[in-house]
């Protein structure tokens, strides 16, 4: 997944390293399909240089049963960001724990985490429980809040209800589940909402986009979540336990209406939807009770 300029995943990182293993020599790197999250993070890290890729020298910083961690560079220079993972890491895997009602396999996690000129972070595969995070220096503490985002796509692999990490749907979960355990990536989030009011709000959630990196859809998802969640009551447990393979299946299944019904349900209280945490970005949008799109 990857944050920052544009709040898609972070794709198509290179990692080179195979679950429960430090990663091979910078010089050994070779390209692979990631899964990633926030993305701003180039397609392509370009790895060895200093703010333009992860420098990998793999310090080992902490250790737990739970995780691993790593400085991917100077272990000084990354101590923000390392200390918030380690700080973090236990207590958001509790509460994921309990949130999706099961456990994943390959802990601990290997988390490694670096400097670069984007934000995210990714993984291999969804199931996969090694982790690349990059971060700025102005934002090292996101590093804790990246980390979260992909254990939860971790927990999408397992549970195994619908919930897919490569799609729309696993993505705009993994980002709100994380906000709700660090709400310092609310401005990341809304990025995406208020792209994709000014395209016109398509309905993202009848089908699943497959592009988890597409600017409406992740604005779409998330703010859909949030109406599930706020608007109509449902707990983050009964809402990731439920699943589906669209956020139209998740909403027949949680309310019992027909699917086909949810994305004009959700239009229609958008305008009146005051108390999510898209207030700020929908208001615009907003005259009287009608939700004004100018596309």
């Amino acid at each position: 997944m990857t944050f920052r300029n544009q709040f898609s995943r972070f794709h198509d990182s290179t990692l080179g390293v195979e679950e429960g293993t430090q990663p091979s020599p910078v010089n050994q790197l070779a390209p692979a399909k990631r899964h990633t999250i926030f993305n701003s993070m180039p397609e392509s890290i370009p790895i060895g240089k200093p703010e333009r890729g992860l420098v990998r020298r793999n310090t080992p910083v902490s250790q737990t049963d739970i995780a691993k961690v790593y400085a991917d560079g100077n272990p000084d220079d990354l101590i923000n960001a390392t200390t918030a993972v380690t700080q973090a890491i236990g207590p958001d895997n509790k509460y994921l724990a309990d949130t999706f009602g099961v456990k994943p396999n390959g802990l601990p996690y290997n988390v490694h985490v670096g400097f670069s000129n984007g934000e995210g972070a990714s993984h291999l595969r969804c199931d996969s429980t090694t982790f690349q995070v990059a971060v700025t220096k102005s934002d090292a503490q996101l590093a804790a809040a990246f980390t979260t985002a992909e254990i939860v796509e971790v927990y999408e692999a397992v549970i195994k209800n619908g919930w897919d990490c490569g799609r729309s749907n696993g993505e705009g979960i993994s980002r709100m589940l994380a906000l709700q355990l660090h709400s310092d990536l609310k401005p990341l989030l809304t990025k995406p909402v208020t792209h994709w009011l000014q395209h016109g709000a398509c309905d993202c959630i009848s089908t699943n986009d497959a592009n988890d990196r597409n600017a409406d859809s992740n604005g779409c998802s998330v703010v859909f979540l949030d109406y599930l969640n706020q608007g109509l009551g449902y707990s983050w447990k009964d809402i990731v336990r439920t699943g589906g393979n669209t956020l139209a299946e998740t909403y027949s299944k949680l309310t019992g209406d027909d699917s086909s019904t949810a994305y004009r349900n959700f239009m229609e209280a958008l305008p009146s939807f005051t108390n999510g945490n898209f207030t700020d970005a929908l208001s615009p949008f907003v005259n009287g009770s009608q939700l004004v799109l100018q596309w």
